[in-house]
């Protein structure tokens, strides 16, 4: 597996494909989940946004990726509601 940063979204619709991806990589030992830095977002605020919304997406994040954590996560864009972004950024 040549990359090692691995960007991500829902609204890109490859986390259940990068997350396959990653796992037979680390089944046939050619890298450790260590090696791999998993990037995700959440992408539409209006669907999303909130801190219970943002858990509950986050969850689901990680069983598509298949892997116990995320390295880095980020709001996609601005929310308009400022209210909203704090409460999906303190999630």
């Amino acid at each position: 597996m040549g990359y090692r940063a691995l960007d991500t979204a829902e609204a890109y619709r490859n986390e259940r494909a990068v997350g396959a991806a990653v796992q037979t990589v680390i089944e046939k030992g050619i890298v450790t989940r260590e090696e791999i830095f998993i990037a995700t977002k959440l992408s539409d605020s209006s669907k999303h946004g909130g801190y219970e919304q943002t858990k509950a997406l986050v969850r689901s994040q990680l069983e598509l990726l298949e892997t116990p954590y995320i390295d880095l996560y980020m709001l996609h864009s601005p929310f308009e509601n400022k209210a909203l972004q704090a409460e999906s950024w303190r999630a």
